[in-house]
């Protein structure tokens, strides 16, 4: 048994430590891809947001890169190409009278003298039918007229940051006026710019966009362009008659003292810079820059469309919002907008719930899986161990059947050599001749009870043990068998007794030698266990049961009886009631006797009656005819 508890432990081991292992392993795993989990939506908003902050920051410095290299004039409604391919004046609509061609802009606009107006076709004078038809003038939103007149009348803007914050725009002076700047060599223009007559200075570069960039023109160019809308009136004038309109005042400029000198006219431009304004109760972004001329200070700029942004907002299943304010929560970015502070926020609540759901499940999916699997392999576990200790007990009644059979077949051997020699040899009392005769039997008897037991015991293991019921009145039956019984019980010191009943035969089917070894078993058993008994009565009593549907018959002695524990294993094969002392045997008998009795489809029970003892209760079916 020790072998048994020892393998058991090492196989419950080799169960429980790798189950533990995984539970630890597995748990941590666990929560490793929950981590991973919550923490996905978050890091891919976040890693969204960036995307977009990017895509919308590198849109907009584009926007503001092409539009700072507009020229100033762009935003009359009329204005003077000063490089015009042909001599005089030549007045021609503004590029962006019809609209931005951006659709990112909603409109361009310029603020001066506390006059806030958009580049329309010139409303001062009638135009011809075609240019009404197609005129496409924009109207600026209420708000953002208030916003600019309230905020930019008079004042600079900042160089960074929102109006009114920061260092103003230092512009130096103009340099004097001399011919030889007129006769240097041509500086380079850009491509997109020479055709509004714009040469920027030679040290602001393209790329530079905080500078300021100067403008230069000729004086007339600059008066003609101050004096547009009445040029285009006096030039409809002359062509015909013109409808019924009030000529435009003409402009008097600073710059007209120096048009007969010939000295170019600076306009220093600022760079664009985004503003966030309130305009109809929601922030809008809006650019703005300084234009200074010789007749004051202008702010040109436009208003953007935010609306035009929602394809760049979108990456994949995620939709981010551009607002104001600086990105400092997960999935915010800022948007690089170079002087106001905006950020794209992509919220991923959705995400996370759905997140949150999937790691909900983890930990009892991984729980129930473990415990399903760990239960299998307990279980085959314990059947190993439950095999081991089988094995080990199988083992061990096998070494005790062997010294059992061989201490049953050596007993009456022994006695059947002795009486046998002596009767041979014509030793002892010759008058008991008779009674060593009887012992040689009974001793053949034990010894082939013994015998039948064990073949019995091989065919119920192969499960070929068969029996032939024939009807038979028990209680006649009952009573011949005892009287086989009788003197092997009385050779032992103990006396049988049988009751049967007279009025009335219990007919039952029943086999007649397998009826014979269920009461030689009973018999011989009762007799064993109620050696040392002060009242060696056996009774045998043959009756019906309580509700008359079977035939009993009980034996009884009158020994110590049997506990609880011993009751349960009493029909087990090997299995023996009593203590250490108890007597000789092979336990067979009771597991036969059951066998044979199942075999009649009857039952067979223990009992503990009143005054100590054991009783077998064997029940065959009653046969009614």
């Amino acid at each position: 048994m020790r072998r048994a508890l020892a393998g058991g432990v090492l196989v419950l081991a080799a169960v429980v430590v790798p189950c533990a292992y995984w539970y630890v392993s597995g748990s941590r795993a666990v929560d490793a891809e929950r981590t991973a989990l919550l923490s996905a939506p978050e890091a891919n908003a976040s890693t969204a947001a960036n995307g977009v902050a990017a895509r919308v920051s590198e849109r907009l410095a584009s926007l503001l890169q092409r539009e700072d290299e507009r020229p100033y004039f762009h935003y009359q409604n009329l204005f003077v190409d000063p490089l015009g391919a042909y001599d005089g004046a030549g007045v021609v609509p503004s590029p962006l009278a019809k609209g931005n061609a951006d659709p990112l802009v909603v409109t361009n606009f310029q603020l001066e003298d506390g006059l806030l107006t958009v580049p329309t076709y010139n409303a001062e004078v009638e135009q011809a039918p075609q240019q009404r038809a197609s005129a496409a003038p924009r109207e600026l939103p209420e708000g953002l007229r208030v916003q600019l007149t309230e905020r930019l009348k008079g004042r600079r803007l900042a160089s960074h940051g929102p109006a009114g914050s920061g260092p103003s725009i230092r512009l130096p002076p103009p340099p004097a006026a001399k011919t030889a700047q007129r006769r240097a060599p041509p500086q380079a223009v850009n491509a997109d710019t020479a055709q509004a007559g714009i040469q920027n200075a030679p040290t602001v570069q393209r790329q530079q966009r905080q500078m300021v960039q100067e403008q230069r023109l000729s004086a007339s160019s600059y008066v003609a362009n101050l004096n547009a809308n009445r040029l285009y009136y006096d030039i409809q004038s002359k062509k015909g008659p013109v409808a019924q309109a009030k000529a435009p005042a003409r402009r008097n400029s600073r710059a007209e003292a120096a048009a007969g000198n010939a000295e170019d006219v600076v306009v220093r431009v600022g760079p664009l810079r985004w503003h966030t304004l309130p305009i109809s109760g929601a922030p809008t972004l809006v650019a703005l820059r300084d234009v200074e001329t010789p007749d004051g200070l202008r702010h040109q700029g436009f208003l953007l469309d935010q609306s035009r942004l929602a394809p760049l907002l979108q990456d994949g299943d995620l939709v981010a919002t551009l607002e104001p304010g600086v990105a400092s929560a997960p999935g915010e970015a800022a948007v690089d907008l170079d002087g106001s502070p905006w950020r794209v926020r992509v919220d991923f609540t959705t995400q996370l719930a759905r997140a949150q759901e999937e790691a909900s499940d983890l930990a009892p999916d991984f729980r129930a899986r473990f415990f399903l699997l760990a239960s299998l392999a307990l279980l085959a576990g314990l059947a190993v161990v439950w095999w081991l200790v089988q094995s080990e007990r199988l083992a061990q009644q096998r070494v005790r059947f062997a010294a059992s059979a061989a201490h049953e077949l050596r007993t009456p051997l022994a006695g059947l050599r002795m009486y046998g020699e002596m009767l041979a040899e014509g030793l002892g009392n010759p008058a008991k001749q008779q009674v060593y005769a009887r012992r040689i039997a009974n001793e053949a008897a034990r010894l082939g009870r013994v015998v039948s037991n064990v073949l019995d015991f091989t065919r119920l293991e192969r499960g070929s043990l068969a029996v032939s019921p024939v009807p038979h009145d028990v209680g006649k039956l009952t009573d011949e068998i005892a009287s086989g019984l009788e003197p092997t019980v009385a050779s032992a010191g103990a006396t049988l007794t049988v009751d049967v009943p007279t009025d009335e035969p219990l007919r039952a089917a029943v086999d007649r030698d397998a009826f014979t070894q269920v009461l030689a078993n009973l018999v011989d058993n009762a007799e064993k266990y109620s050696r040392e008994a002060a009242d060696r009565r056996i009774e045998i009593r043959v009756g019906a049961s309580a509700d008359g549907g079977a035939v009993e018959t009980r034996v009884r002695d009158h020994g110590p009886g049997l506990s609880a524990a011993a009751g349960r294993r009493l029909f087990t094969a090997f299995e023996r009631g009593g203590g250490d002392d108890q007597p000789t045997g092979l336990g067979l008998g009771l597991a036969l006797t059951r066998a044979l009795v199942r075999a009649h489809n009857g039952t067979i029970r223990h009992e503990s009656p009143e005054g100590g003892g054991a009783t077998f209760v064997v029940g065959f079916p009653r046969l009614t005819s």
